[in-house]
């Protein structure tokens, strides 16, 4: 089925910014805030999410699935190094949310990011999935935790002896 929501199994706060697989399309969430939604195949990001690869590219505007409205402006004259990584729910290994790092001070000794920097990059990735799947299983606990003391409580409003005088 079509969902807008994002999977249900992911706490509320993230289901809008998240991938949801039904859709064609993800969320990413820019420094504004604002939350936006992108047919999913496109531009790097979307080549991330559906190859769920770690990518690392020393000039990501060269690269023929870059899309500056969604993998970020151009720079003039300068090369935009990127490195981008899969976010997995670590039970369905599923591509939840991707991962993105552009751009590199100009005074290193190499522009484009290295191959330890890209696994740090998903080894952040690792724990963010990691981080979000229990942020879930939080959220189903705290609304059990809820539903459990609303039903002890009607359950004594129900139990209490009825005061016949009051009434």
């Amino acid at each position: 089925g079509i969902s807008d929501t994002g999977p249900a199994h992911w706490p509320s706060y993230f289901q809008n910014r998240l991938v949801d697989k039904p859709v064609a399309g993800f969320a990413a969430s820019p420094s504004s805030g604002l939350v936006e939604r992108y047919p999913l195949a496109r531009g790097l990001l979307g080549t991330c999410m559906v190859t769920g690869q770690v990518l690392r590219l020393a000039d990501a505007t060269a690269d023929p699935a870059f899309e500056e409205e969604i993998d970020g402006p151009r720079m003039a004259g300068r090369a935009l190094p990127m490195v981008l990584s899969p976010v997995r729910d670590p039970v369905s290994g599923e591509v939840v949310a991707v991962l993105r790092v552009a751009g590199k001070q100009s005074n290193a000794l190499t522009k484009s990011f290295t191959a330890d920097e890209a696994f740090m990059l998903r080894t952040l990735a690792t724990q963010a999935g990691t981080a979000l799947r229990n942020s879930a299983l939080y959220e189903g606990a705290t609304r059990q935790d809820n539903f459990n003391k609303a039903l002890v409580e009607v359950s004594k409003a129900i139990c209490a002896p009825l005061d016949l005088p009051s009434l």
